[in-house]
């Protein structure tokens, strides 16, 4: 059987189909949670509850590095997608389209 070429010439591997990101998430998370059961049946003092601390721990580090600059971010992007600050600002005082306010 002949492996398949690429366009530029070199041969390319067969492609693994991988399931879809929903069933990696959940996959992901039975995984955590039968290590975690795990290393706390072991105690404490083992090396799996001492890795997976420091790996938690590392984590929950990075996530409070990384939020603040995406919630700047993204109020800066918001602001800057205003493209008509007065526009923008007479939305305000005018009701939605076929509301029946009073003005």
């Amino acid at each position: 059987m002949r492996r398949p070429v690429a366009v530029d010439g070199s041969a390319s591997a067969p492609k693994v189909r991988l399931p879809s990101f929903g069933v990696q998430v959940l996959i992901g998370l039975g995984l955590g949670v039968g290590l975690g059961f795990w290393a706390r049946s072991l105690g404490e003092a083992s090396a799996l509850a001492e890795a997976l601390q420091t790996v938690g721990s590392i984590f929950v580090q990075l996530l409070r590095a990384l939020v603040p600059p995406l919630v700047f971010t993204a109020i800066v992007a918001s602001i800057a997608a205003l493209k008509d600050l007065q526009n923008a600002r007479g939305w305000s005082r005018r009701p939605c389209s076929g509301s029946r306010l009073p003005r």
